[in-house]
This record gives C-alpha cells, structure tokens and sequence, in this order.
C-alpha cells in the first residue's frame, strides 16, 4: 500500500470544483479530461464507450438441457459485462459530479451519460469562457 496523500503527495485524481461562473473552465475541463484518460474512461466521456451490453435473449419454457446451461452461461457473462460497463459509466459520472456544484448537478443529474452531461458543461461553459477571460484582462 502506498504513502497516503499528503500535501507533499497530492491525491492525483483531485478536480478543483467548477465554479458557477465558468472562469476555471479551461483548466477544469483539461483536468477532468486528463484524470478520466488516466483511468481509461476517456471513451466515457467522449461519447466513444463501447454501448450498454444487452442482455441474453430469455430461455424459451420449453428448452432442453443444454439451452439452459448455455443460457446460464450466457447471463453470467452479461453480468460481468454489465458490471465492468456500469463501472467505468459511473466512475466517468462521479468524476464530473463531484467537481461541480449543486446548481450545475441539477441541470445535467437526469442525463444518461457522462458524455450526455460533458455536452451539456462543454455546451454551456466553453463559450462563456472566452467573455469571462476577455473581461478579466
């Protein structure tokens, strides 16, 4: 086990929060790309993941033995996927709602997808960034 994080040792994956009025933006957002490409959820994020596995087709009543261990088989390895796909789904979730605000989370809380709700940030910051910048000089 390692050093636990100190101020010496930073914990890695912390993303300041997103501040309402969009002046941290441009870092915001190259962080959060940065920690989730680290963890391999880019894909999540960008709208590029592999889909949400579908499950097996149900075991017709009448099936023989050898449907049915197939068919056993079959969910075990749907679960599996399943949970290794909501996995790195959720993990993407949490990394964005942890590093914003309430008043943000409502607005993206009830979207499907870490990349439905990176569109929606991207959507409503990225050209608010530039005004913002432009004012602060």
């Amino acid at each position: 086990m390692g050093p636990a994080p100190t101020e010496d040792f930073p914990n890695r994956s912390y993303v300041p929060k997103l501040l309402p009025n969009s002046t941290n933006w441009i870092s915001y957002k190259s962080r959060v790309i940065i920690t989730l490409g680290s963890k391999g959820l880019l894909r999540n994020l960008e709208g590029r993941a592999a889909p949400k596995p579908k499950p097996p087709t149900p075991l017709p009543s009448s099936h023989t033995t050898t449907e049915a261990k197939a068919h056993k088989k079959a969910v075990k390895e749907y679960d599996a996927l399943l949970d290794d796909w909501e996995a790195c789904e959720y993990s993407a979730q949490q990394q964005i709602f942890s590093t914003i605000s309430d008043s943000i989370l409502i607005r993206i809380q009830n979207l499907k997808s870490a990349a439905e709700m990176w569109t929606v940030l991207k959507r409503d910051f990225e050209g608010h960034t530039q005004v913002v910048q432009n004012d602060l000089r």
